[in-house]
């Protein structure tokens, strides 16, 4: 069966997630500040466009709680913790696959879109912790994982069956390997692998356990819009969805033309917006995409605003974001955000983030400086878009040393409740080792210790809500006069008021001279800071001399 091709288009290199995940590490820790301790603010989570206002939670469920100590986390355990979750001021919550799934990518490879792994819970388990979030006011997302299945998914299994299966077509098979396309690390070296039950090869972007749906045959794209159906009748409230830009490749030929596109088809931008479709028809639902590419090739998900993505991450931001902690590169960061504004239409906003399951822990790329990871976090929290905080950052967990699958184990480790062997994770063996430092990295050690990390993520989330413009305002770059190298400042501008921030990565303290009359025109407040500033106000403004030091920061609001 033949589907339309379009015209191939110029290609891009492969430099997806897992590539820039196992050779960066990543960042977090434990030192705060002192500043006001305003009453923690929740936001607004409701009406159209409340994902541009929250803070997401991301939760690899299998790392977070185990209530049955079988040393694996499950549903239950979230749903034990949503309190918790809720105490920090977070908006909502995306959990990493729950799917049935033989693990050989760590539930990436999903063997039924539709039922619950029996180590999570069950589908019963699952509406509980949907109707207890929802309860309590936060939003759930789930992880789609749309590009490939499990070899163990049912369609799959007819698909190798036979040659005249009526799912042969489900997936993409050939004689001869016909397509150019290659794994990035560490899924390998060849994107096809030989079936001997019916003498052919099938493509899989990642692991040869994970087998590429065709997107060309309409019955894998209705399929899967049932999938979305299916969650979305449950009651949860959008998806972040997995390896998007890979859906579709052009046909093969045997000589195949150097423009082949791998990835970012636009084939994949019309499915889009029928996936767009599907979440208009409920309300207040929302999506995160996994799209890394330049800013141009990003915004193309997006649509016009209005028809693709609600939001997607940024490959451009999150290096920049990564730069800046790791190099004093505090200079990548306005430019950062303006090539990946630029082409972005109306409406559209990112999601931003430090770490993740694949991109490490910000502690590691904070070379274990608890100094450095503060502004890492008063930076994330104080720039354009959706914050998403990767489990245990708020705690300064550490980036492990054990792995079962692949490297990026190490960024998966259990959630470190309390100290000892199990760190309130399990009162089993662990799936997998804590984080070397999780006896003093861990939410009890921290709770009641007002200058912890786990309370400067407080502060940092309540004054993200209570602002409400660090997430949809504009960004303004500020020169100061005297600085050195690592030195950030920058106004956000908000339709009720504005912001200042100003942050010294470099190991020097800095005098600097501020020009900031465009700003106060009232009484500055210093919101959060390492050390308090002298008063901003009108009559110093244009001329405001600011001492920040080594890895200082401050934070105005002006109303």
């Amino acid at each position: 069966m033949k589907y339309p091709v379009l015209k191939p288009g110029p290609s891009r290199p492969r430099t997806i997630l897992t590539t820039i995940a196992l050779f960066l590490s990543v960042f977090i820790a434990f030192a705060c500040s002192s500043g006001s301790k305003d009453k923690l603010v929740k936001p607004d989570f409701n009406g159209p466009n409340w994902y541009k206002h929250v803070v997401f939670y991301h939760i690899w469920v299998r790392s977070f709680l185990d209530t049955n100590g079988d040393g694996i986390g499950d549903l239950p355990g979230i749903t034990r913790k949503l309190d918790y979750i809720q105490s920090l001021g977070i908006g909502g919550i995306w959990i990493s696959p729950f799917y049935p799934t033989p693990y050989f990518d760590s539930g990436y490879d999903v063997a039924d879109y539709t039922a619950i792994n029996p180590d999570y819970g069950t589908l019963a388990d699952f509406d509980e912790l949907l109707a207890e979030a929802h309860q309590r006011g936060l939003r759930v997302f789930t992880d789609m994982v749309m590009n490939h299945t499990s070899i163990e998914h049912a369609w799959f299994k007819e698909s190798r069956s036979s040659k005249t299966n009526p799912k042969r077509d489900w997936y993409v098979w050939a004689a001869v390997p016909n397509i150019p396309c290659v794994p990035s690390p560490p899924f390998g070296e060849s994107a096809w692998t030989y079936d001997a039950t019916t003498g052919e090869y099938y493509f899989h972007h990642f692991y040869p356990e994970q087998p590429d749906l065709n997107y060309r045959n309409p019955e894998v794209q209705e399929a899967m819009l049932d999938v979305l159906r299916f969650w979305l009748d449950r009651g949860v409230d959008g998806f972040r969805f997995d390896a998007i830009d890979t859906m579709f490749e052009d046909e093969g030929t045997s000589n195949p033309a150097p423009d082949f596109i791998c990835l970012d088809h636009p084939l994949v931008y019309e499915y889009v917006k029928r996936i767009r479709t599907v979440l208009d028809e409920y309300p207040d639902r929302a999506s995160v995409a996994e799209i890394w590419a330049d800013p141009v090739t990003t915004a193309n998900y997006f649509g016009n605003g209005s028809n693709g993505f609600h939001e997607t991450f940024s490959l451009t931001l999150t290096l920049a974001f990564q730069g800046t902690v790791l190099s004093n590169g505090a200079e990548l960061v306005p430019t950062a955000i303006q090539e990946s504004s630029a082409p972005l239409p109306p409406n559209a906003q990112y999601g931003i983030f430090l770490s993740n399951h694949d991109f490490g822990r910000v502690m590691g790329r904070a070379n274990n400086d608890p100094r450095r990871a503060t502004l890492a976090a008063v930076m994330l929290f104080s720039l354009p878009g959706t914050p998403f905080v990767y489990y245990g950052d708020e705690v300064g967990l550490a980036n492990g040393t054990d792995e079962i699958v692949d490297v990026r184990d190490q960024f998966r480790t259990p959630m470190p409740w309390t100290s000892g062997p199990g760190v309130g994770f399990t009162t089993g063996t662990p799936w997998l080792d804590p984080s070397p430092g999780s006896d003093t990295a861990n939410v009890a050690s921290e709770e009641d210790d007002p200058e912890s990390f786990l309370n400067l993520y407080r502060k940092l989330i309540s004054l993200h809500n209570k602002l409400d413009l660090f997430g949809t305002g504009t960004f303004e770059a500020i020169s100061a006069t005297g600085a050195g190298p690592g030195l950030l400042v920058y106004a956000r501008v908000g339709e009720k008021g504005k912001a200042i921030v100003a942050l010294n990565f470099s190991e020097q303290s800095q005098n600097v001279m501020l020009d900031l009359s465009k700003y106060v025109t009232s009484t500055a407040k210093s919101e959060l800071y390492s050390e308090m500033p002298p008063k901003l106000n009108p009559a110093n403004a244009t001329s405001y001399s600011l001492t920040l030091p080594a890895y200082g920061y401050v934070i105005w609001s002006v109303k």
